[in-house]
């Protein structure tokens, strides 16, 4: 006997005011220092035959923080930083285990900009995620609305959470206005 699998999935847009806009361009923007600078630190540690690990990358990442000319990276969220250093370690992993070649270098004009967010899923996630097919769409939007809304207050703080969310499902179920 085969079992079938329904694949479900939501593909959402966001469409963020110009302060989460500069927000966001900020975290790109230091997302892609802090790897390029892990690299930079590791390819001259390889150099002197030394070896620096993902902890010891963190470490450096706190002595970034702490000088005068990259204070800014105290302005972003540490998770999308330190998520920067979780990649270039697996890029480092996967290269030594001749899975793909050296890491390079990104590219501000090039590279996908891009932020990872990382965050433990709450009950009301947790239910998204093993969504029941019997409930109705009315069910479906209010869950993805509070799923949003959580979501967007830890991106944004709460003030903005609603109204992001609330742009988000408008969007998603095309009552948008255009």
């Amino acid at each position: 006997m085969t079992t079938s699998h329904v694949k479900r999935a939501f593909k959402y847009r966001f469409y963020p005011t110009d302060a989460q806009a500069a927000e966001l361009s900020r975290t790109f923007g230091c997302v892609r220092k802090v790897y390029n600078m892990a690299l930079a630190a590791r390819t001259e540690a390889w150099a002197r035959q030394e070896r620096i690990n993902y902890n010891q990358s963190s470490v450096m990442l706190t002595a970034w923080k702490k000088t005068e000319e990259r204070a800014y990276l105290n302005e972003v969220s540490s998770v999308p930083l330190q998520q920067a250093l979780r990649h270039l370690q697996v890029a480092f992993t996967n290269f030594f285990g001749k899975r793909a070649k050296y890491p390079r270098f990104k590219s501000r004009k090039k590279s996908r900009k891009s932020a990872e967010y990382t965050a433990s899923l709450s009950a009301s996630e947790r239910r998204l995620v093993v969504l029941d097919l019997t409930e109705t769409a009315d069910d479906l939007v209010r869950e993805v609305t509070e799923v949003l809304t959580s979501m967007c207050a830890r991106l944004y703080g709460r003030r903005a959470a609603k109204n992001c969310a609330a742009r988000a499902v408008a969007v998603a179920t095309g009552e948008a206005a255009e």
